[in-house]
């Protein structure tokens, strides 16, 4: 997954430059892009749905077809992280363009100071008591963590796409490291996952 945020944030950098020198909008971009990410997925899922309304016709087990359905939609977790980053390209790539390899260093340090709040039980029980299905403050940091963590993978691509990361000897070691929550809350699951 790293390399589709990777890959995706260099193809993006390119994308929206392209786009600001011919004067386009940022949100005719956005919507550009969220179009080209959703239509596949829509199209599948339509095609997998309609084999599980067969199935459900045909006598299949309700339990096997609950477990294909959350198979099938497990699959993109992504992409709400993936179509909020889409969305704030044209933000983070000014970033980037004035700040350059900074911007996901500082993500980064942020990421891991989430993951350290979160791990250490900052916000735990603190919240509005809305009962089943109400957030928590650790909860909005496990989110927001998601976020920073595969934001500091797709600004690397920005970085890769303006050659930042050639002649950095820490570069490679970085990203073989992975990103950066998962080492800062040591063995074990991620809190926020």
């Amino acid at each position: 997954m790293p390399l589709f945020f990777l890959a995706g944030g260099h193809a993006a950098a390119g994308s929206w430059e392209r786009a600001r020198v011919l004067g386009g909008s940022a949100a005719g971009w956005v919507g550009r892009r969220a179009v080209r990410l959703l239509l596949p997925v829509g199209v599948y899922c339509g095609l997998v749905l309609t084999g599980l309304g067969g199935a459900s016709l045909a006598g299949v087990d309700r339990g096997t077809l609950a477990l294909v359905g959350w198979a099938m939609a497990m699959q993109f977790w992504f992409l709400p992280v993936y179509l909020l980053l889409s969305a704030l390209t044209p933000v983070l790539y000014a970033a980037h363009r004035r700040w350059g390899v900074w911007v996901p260093v500082g993500m980064g340090v942020v990421a891991v100071g989430v993951s350290w709040g979160t791990a250490s039980g900052l916000g735990i029980g603190v919240g509005a008591d809305l009962g089943a299905g109400s957030l928590s403050v650790a909860d909005a940091f496990g989110s927001l963590n998601y976020v920073l963590v595969w934001g500091v993978v797709y600004q690397l691509g920005f970085c890769w796409r303006d050659r930042l990361l050639s002649g950095r000897p820490w570069a490679g070691g970085a990203l073989a490291l992975g990103p950066p929550s998962r080492r800062s809350s040591g063995p074990g699951p991620s809190p926020s996952a």
